[in-house]
């Protein structure tokens, strides 16, 4: 009985070994998750006061481009990168007689232009338009343009 005994104690122990090796396996992974935790809720709270960052920025800069928009003296139009209008100045409105920009929000600019400006005036702003967005380079307008 006592050989019996003996393997029994032997197999409880090396069952007692198995067991403490995979708690030890098992403490790793949960300091692997614990850490992969953490550093997920880092990211969490940078993208969280990133984007609380750019929103307060939008509306900064949305409220200056309101304030040029309303009291800018020039016509001004503002396009987006495929040519179509967002944006345009109390004053454009008040020189082309349209009455807001949702009659011209959304169109191409020589769509607009061809409702703000007489034939040749819309020709030579379109052109214009173009050689900006060609050259990605300002243009200067030293015209009369005729609404």
């Amino acid at each position: 009985m006592d050989i019996a005994l003996e393997e029994e104690n032997q197999k409880l122990k090396e069952q007692v070994k198995e067991q403490k090796r995979q708690i030890s396996k098992l403490e790793r992974e949960l300091t692997k998750t614990k850490r992969t935790a953490a550093y997920t809720s880092d990211i969490l709270k940078a993208k969280t006061q990133i984007t609380e960052t750019l929103e307060t920025s939008n509306i900064r800069q949305r409220r200056h481009m309101d304030m040029i928009v309303t009291n800018s003296p020039n016509p001004i139009i503002l396009l987006d990168g495929e040519k179509r209008v967002v944006l345009a100045t109390k004053r454009f409105f008040e020189l082309t007689g349209i009455d807001n920009i949702d009659y011209i929000s959304g169109l191409l600019f020589g769509e607009a232009a061809d409702r703000a400006f007489s034939k040749e005036s819309a020709a030579l702003v379109s052109y214009m338009i173009n050689t900006a967005f060609e050259t990605a380079r300002p243009v200067e307008m030293n015209e009369w343009v005729g609404f």
